[in-house]
């Protein structure tokens, strides 16, 4: 699935689940740095404020960050 797809895939999820099983099932990324890495490069985002130094934590709030943006 090109790029592009997936990107829209994502955006167009309902939950950070959803949108975390389409960056399981349509990419090679496994760990949550190569996951964090991804969601940077294609949505062009970074993680600033970080109040828990975890990996999981800063990919679930940038998904859900991601998800969520639509409805603003």
């Amino acid at each position: 699935m090109k790029r592009e797809q997936i990107k829209a895939l994502i955006e167009l999820s309902s939950t950070f689940e959803e949108a975390d099983a389409i960056i399981r099932d349509y990419t090679s990324y496994e760990t949550y740095a190569q996951k964090i890495a991804y969601l940077q490069g294609m949505f062009d985002c970074e993680i600033i404020g970080r109040s828990v130094d975890s990996e999981e934590a800063d990919y679930i709030a940038l998904l859900t960050s991601i998800v969520n943006k639509k409805w603003k």
